[in-house]
């Protein structure tokens, strides 16, 4: 996995979300991450056979089922807060505006593409569902 230009990691020129689970998506730099790991992986993607086994298992996030909370509610002794504390300055219809958007983000690309043969058909669809590209992106690496 080659990030060609790590610059648009970090330089803030694609939108960000903070998923419930306190990871940021940036779905179009997942996308175009994707997209590169398919043009230098073409050949082996096209050979590549999905093993259903371990298919199916990160959420749309890219965190796999069964690994451990990515950002973890923790006390800060110094600050003596909580490192979720900013929840606690939002509107009601803010809150009401995320969980809302939540509900639409709860589903994988386990759910959308059911039964993949070859892993070209994992980066196929992420790139044409930005949504799920992180997704794609975790399960072509798993």
């Amino acid at each position: 996995m080659t990030i060609s230009n790590p610059e648009e990691f970090v330089g803030g020129k694609f939108g960000t979300f903070r998923y419930k689970n306190g990871l940021y998506l940036q779905n179009e730099f997942a996308k175009c991450m994707l997209e590169a790991f398919r043009h230098s992986n073409e050949e082996l993607c096209r050979e590549f056979d999905i093993d259903m086994d371990h298919y199916g298992k990160f959420d749309i996030s890219g965190v796999k089922d069964g690994d451990p909370e990515p950002c973890p509610r923790v006390w800060d002794p110094k600050r003596e807060r909580w490192s979720d504390d900013w929840k606690l300055n939002l509107f009601d219809s803010e809150v009401q505006t995320y969980q809302a958007k939540y509900e639409t983000m709860n589903y994988r690309l386990g759910d959308r593409l059911t039964d993949p043969k070859k892993m070209i058909e994992i980066c196929d669809y992420g790139i044409a569902n930005p949504d799920l590209a992180t997704c794609a992106l975790a399960e072509c690496l798993e």
